[in-house]
């Protein structure tokens, strides 16, 4: 173990003086093995930062909920979208009725959602609104941070009454003068309703998924603009399992409800749709994964330029070091620990071009990470997580293996006395 050790301690020495007195070729060579670990490991971290903002972005829609609609989030090629058209919408009878029957469910809430609405205020508006009408459990399924005011009342949802709450970005246009806009009035569609709510500010992320711009009503005052023929708006059940209860096995159990509510015979199939945030993350999966080998593609032709330099480096320093090769052998060194001398200061040698590598990363997404919050209002962290350090370094540590191999087993293979008598 201590003759191992040595060994190491000796070949990082040998390595620091062989950079050190070929600075010019060893910069030339690790500058290869640098930007070979950088481009892998800056496409891995851009790729695993990406996939980690969108799905946390549409897990944060409810990731443990099952979303009852008339169109499914995943469609078949195969199957005609006429069918889908055909369907019915979903209704609050069917909320009473999975309220009623179902005995996994915790939660049940209705909504009513249709995109890019107009409110005002005087000469204030905003456009492209998303106005949401919901029914009374509606924040038990889903959270909404309230950041002043307050949720909609039970009586208020009973007598549909014209109350709203509004979006953090839409309250700052409409009211940009007042420090409270709870008990004002906003217009929408010739109505006037009154603010009982401000949600927090969440800003924006990369799928522009925020409750900055939106409204939300009750959904017995809302259901008055429902038009079953005007496809733009869309109607759904949100189903919040009990704790402990799997999606698939909830699934199946509002199958069976609504199956036979709507007197669906066994041979047919389903005319509703049972969504779930996982079937939008899956989407992104070919992606993610082309892009993976889309670094590992440019990033190897680098590592490949650089490994060609270090093996270029290990064939001078044998030959350089030949005739202290043969007076070690002659004093009995045995061609394993030559071999392994060798293969050490190889391998040392590319994880200084992986370290260099490193540390271009991190201060690159430093970089990025520092204009990305100071220069908008996206919420986008770049994280260089401890897998891809990881995976840089143990790149580095197989490149010095397969490109140090050849000239430390030829190191290894001298003949004592020859090595001795060469110049």
């Amino acid at each position: 173990m201590m003759i191992i050790l040595r060994l190491i301690v000796q070949s990082f020495i040998l390595a620091s003086q062989e950079l050190y007195n070929n600075k010019l070729r060893a910069i030339l060579s690790l500058t290869g093995i640098s930007i070979g670990i950088l481009c892998i490991v800056s496409v891995l971290t851009a790729v695993d930062s990406l996939e980690k903002n969108i799905k946390g972005t549409i897990q944060s829609l409810g990731n443990n909920l099952v979303f009852i609609e008339k169109w499914p989030w995943e469609f078949n090629a195969e199957y005609p979208w006429w069918k889908y058209l055909s369907r019915p919408q979903v209704s609050p009878t069917e909320l009473k009725l999975i309220q009623d029957h179902s005995k996994l469910a915790q939660y049940c809430a209705y909504e009513i959602l249709m995109q890019g609405k107009k409110v005002s205020v005087d000469k204030y508006q905003v456009n492209g609104v998303t106005v949401s009408g919901i029914s009374d459990d509606y924040n038990l399924v889903k959270e909404l941070n309230i950041k002043e005011g307050r949720y909609f009342t039970p009586s208020e949802f009973y007598t549909k009454q014209n109350v709203c709450i509004i979006g953090y970005a839409v309250s700052q246009i409409l009211f940009p003068n007042d420090t409270s806009c709870i008990g004002k009035y906003i217009k929408y569609n010739g109505d006037k309703l009154k603010v009982t709510g401000v949600l927090k500010k969440e800003g924006k992320d990369i799928l522009n998924i925020s409750n900055d711009n939106s409204l939300y009503l009750t959904a017995g005052y809302m259901s008055r603009y429902v038009d079953e023929k005007n496809y733009e708006i869309s109607q759904r059940l949100l189903i919040k399992p009990k704790e402990g209860i799997e999606i698939d096995e909830i699934k199946s159990e509002l199958a069976g409800i609504l199956r036979a509510h709507r007197k669906i015979r066994p041979s047919y199939e389903d005319n509703f749709a049972l969504n779930q945030i996982s079937m939008l993350t899956s989407l992104f999966d070919p992606v993610f994964s082309l892009l993976y080998l889309v670094g590992l593609f440019i990033g190897g032709f680098s590592i490949l330029v650089g490994g060609f330099g270090i093996a270029n480096i290990m064939f001078v320093s044998v030959k350089e070091r030949t005739n202290l090769i043969g007076i070690k052998k002659a004093l009995g060194a045995k061609n394993a620990y030559v071999l392994i001398e060798f293969l050490i200061e190889a391998i040392l040698l590319c994880l200084f071009g992986g370290i260099i590598g490193l540390v271009l990363v991190f201060s690159i997404f430093a970089g990025l990470n520092y204009l990305t919050k100071s220069n908008t209002e996206m919420n986008f962290t770049f994280q260089v997580s401890a897998i891809n350090v990881i995976i840089g370094l143990s790149i580095s540590v197989l490149l010095g293996v397969i490109f140090g191999i050849i000239p430390a087993f030829i190191a290894s293979r001298l003949n004592p006395v020859d090595a001795m008598r060469s110049n």
